[in-house]
């Protein structure tokens, strides 16, 4: 079952304004492999600009396309490489009980779904 509490919708409004999430997309290298060299330096990049809350896996980021071990993996990546990073996951698929599946496999993530 879903929790409530963990699974909140992102409402905007008065300060939330001040913060933007910047779309953040994910490289692949020439086999098709999330390429993750590419996503530190993109990470290191937004670091040194004071960025720290990013949208993964939205329609930039290929999110129908990902496994969730992919997404999983780019999470925890983004979590090792910044622990105070800001994350809304964006959860994609054709088939609703899909969909519900991802939702349950990152609810007790520290991210808005």
């Amino acid at each position: 079952a879903l929790n409530k509490r963990q699974i909140q919708p992102v409402i905007l409004g008065g300060d939330d304004y001040k913060i933007i999430y910047t779309a953040l997309i994910t490289p692949f290298d020439q086999n098709g492999e999330i390429d993750f060299k590419a996503l530190k330096r993109l990470l290191d990049h937004f670091k040194n600009e004071g960025q720290n809350h990013f949208v993964v896996c939205g329609t930039t980021a290929e999110s129908p396309t990902l496994t969730p071990y992919e997404k999983e993996a780019l999470l925890d990546f983004i979590y090792h490489h910044d622990p105070h990073a800001h994350l809304i996951l964006g959860i994609s698929s054709n088939c609703t009980q899909e969909a519900i599946k991802q939702v349950q496999t990152f609810e007790n993530k520290p991210i808005e779904l």
